[in-house]
């Protein structure tokens, strides 16, 4: 086992948390609570936007997550093999 593969891919999981940590602290800053404060075709395009992003930032959070998941198969696998 070539030495560098699992401290390249440590070092990928550790960039991969703090990635999904930065995006929660986003998503819990930049999705706001509903709004109540305007009405009728204001409002529905209003929460459709923000529905948007948090679907945005959720699916993103997702394929990191995929992301650290396979790399933390991939890590165990080449430890398995060491």
């Amino acid at each position: 086992m070539d030495a560098a593969t699992p401290a390249a891919l440590e070092t990928q999981l550790r960039q991969l948390t703090a990635v999904l940590e930065r995006l929660a602290h986003v998503r819990a800053e930049l999705v706001p609570a509903a709004a109540t404060f305007w009405r009728g075709q204001a409002r529905e395009t209003y929460d459709r936007a923000v529905r948007d992003v948090d679907g945005e930032i959720g699916s993103t959070l997702d394929l990191v997550r995929f992301a650290q998941q396979n790399t933390l198969l991939a890590l165990a696998e080449e430890l398995r093999r060491a």
